[in-house]
């Protein structure tokens, strides 16, 4: 990607700097017409495993660390331990979505955000590269669904677009926000605000003798939920499985009429649009919602004509007859394209072979304590 001006390469999916390699930097200067500047010459270089075994002793702390246990054990020596959270999670997991095609991607992303957002719940959706979230923010502004866009064009906006996407009614999309080490913090008064809008839309249907069931992410939102709904008026309601609140008009529950279906959660809601090259980074930006024991949900949105899908060709066990996946096959499909994306970037470290890689830092080792 070129940045005008000054002009610059940057990387695609962050506002780092890049240089291009074997002569690739001085043919892009050429195209822009900029100064040819000389090719550095690379003399030596160092792993980061072999640079943290230069030290004594070894320490950190993640979120992610306990998925990398075996990693960190083989390559660093260190063990994991687990330090349990101040706060119990309040954070919704959903199930992830496979679409047929990337279009049938966007307008379920556009759909889910419009769904989310309209109650007033602040949503992120990630993205990979530059590309991706310009796209995605296409597709936003066409469903006139107003959004801010923070990716590597925006870089310097970056503490502003993050001071306001907790705020309420705010969409965002953000390229590599799982690597830009800050919180997002919500309002104060968010929870508040959300309920009171929802129960504004869910009003009108109830005084108008509709039934109506609402999809809760927790069995404590529904609750709440519940209580809000018994104030509104004599309203028969009731929880059914756990997170589902069930309001009824004034024919009782049996009344044989279809009820209207409402979601209803709280907190920052995060959509993912791609497998990233790392489970690790996928749980860091599912981790920006219910943070510090606030409340929260996420969901990862994909397609099969997504590259790491198209690339490795693995969706044939998991699609029907007409292309598209099952429901029940969608995780099984994302753990397998995840684990064959992180073998891959992992062997494109330094462009060898895990075992041969292996072999150098075990000599490594063998070399400082000789």
């Amino acid at each position: 990607m070129i940045r005008r001006p000054p002009r610059s390469t940057l990387d695609r999916s962050s506002a780092a700097s890049d240089v291009y390699k074997r002569q690739l930097q001085a043919a892009l200067q050429a195209k822009e017409g900029l100064p040819i500047t000389p090719e550095n010459e690379l003399l030596a270089y160092l792993t980061v495993e072999g640079f943290a075994r230069h030290y004594g002793r070894l320490s950190g702390m993640t979120g992610t660390a306990l998925q990398a246990e075996a990693e960190f054990r083989r390559n660093y020596g260190v063990s994991i331990v687990r330090v349990p959270s101040s706060q119990a999670s309040k954070r919704t997991d959903y199930e992830p979505l496979v679409c047929a095609t990337r279009l049938q991607k966007l307008e379920k992303i556009v759909r889910e955000t419009k769904a989310v957002n309209t109650m007033g719940r602040p949503v992120l959706v990630g993205t990979l590269t530059v590309e991706q979230s310009e796209e995605m923010s296409q597709a936003l502004k066409a469903a006139g669904i107003e959004h801010q866009v923070l990716n590597a064009v925006t870089n310097e906006d970056e503490a502003e677009l993050i001071r306001r996407a907790g705020s309420y009614g705010v969409v965002t999309v953000a390229t590599n926000m799982a690597g830009r080490g800050t919180d997002i913090l919500l309002d104060e008064d968010l929870d508040e605000r959300v309920l009171a809008t929802f129960l504004g839309q869910v009003r009108p249907q109830l005084f108008s003798g509709e039934s109506v069931v609402v999809e809760c992410a927790t069995s404590q939102v529904a609750a709440v939920l519940l209580t809000q709904i018994r104030e509104l008026g004599d309203f028969a309601c009731k929880i059914s499985d756990d997170k589902t609140v069930v309001i009824a008009n004034d024919r009782g529950f049996d009344s044989g009429l279809e009820p209207g279906r409402m979601q209803f959660g709280r907190g920052l809601h995060v959509i993912g649009t791609e497998v990233n090259d790392s489970y690790r980074v996928d749980l860091q930006l599912r981790g920006r919602a219910g943070r510090q024991g606030a409340y929260g949900s996420s969901k990862l949105i994909v397609s099969l004509e997504d590259q790491p899908v198209v690339y490795r060709g693995i969706t044939g066990a998991y699609t029907s007859g007409d292309g598209s996946v099952r429901d029940s096959e969608a995780p099984r499909l994302i753990d397998r394209l995840q684990s064959a994306v992180e073998q891959d970037a992992e062997l494109s470290l330094i462009h060898i072979s895990a075992p041969t890689r292996r072999y150098a830092i075990s000599y490594a080792v063998f070399c400082l304590k000789k």
